[in-house]
């Protein structure tokens, strides 16, 4: 489970709905030994536990920064993280850089549609023989992704 998922969750579904193990996400970054904690308690607020793990010592780890962060902010300024990367690296140069995989597009296209204040659900979708939504216009999402 990655902070993508997570947060669609936060942003698309009543808390009800969403399964109780989903409520903390834990990710562990491997490179630099830190360990992230992410809970949320209602759909408006985020509370982050980073801490750092010893390799010496691998059950020590001691707690670096605890805070609350609302959801909105935390989008936003993750919105903001990517936008950076992505300017730095490009999409073929982020994986370069970093190692760890492709830059997360879809997700960032979500974000900056949710940033920018553009519906995607109501952006030249297209429906199937069901009449859902199933695909977005490979046009448009390219232009979310020149915004500057």
């Amino acid at each position: 489970m990655n902070i993508f998922f997570i947060l669609e969750w936060i942003s698309f579904q009543p808390k009800s709905r969403v399964p109780h193990q989903m409520h903390t996400l834990i990710w562990t970054d491997d490179f630099a030994n830190f360990k992230w904690h992410l809970t949320y308690n209602d759909s408006q607020s985020i509370y982050i536990e980073i801490s750092k793990s010893y390799i010496e010592i691998p059950e020590a780890s001691e707690s670096v920064i605890k805070f609350n962060i609302s959801v909105k902010e935390f989008s936003e300024q993750l919105y903001l993280s990517l936008k950076k990367m992505l300017s730095i690296y490009g999409l073929v140069g982020f994986k370069t850089a970093w190692e760890v995989g492709n830059f997360p597009v879809a997700e960032y296209i979500k974000l900056s549609a949710k940033y920018n204040n553009i519906h995607l659900s109501e952006y030249n979708t297209f429906e199937d023989d069901d009449g859902g939504l199933t695909r977005f216009n490979l046009d448009d999402e390219l232009r979310i992704l020149q915004i500057k």
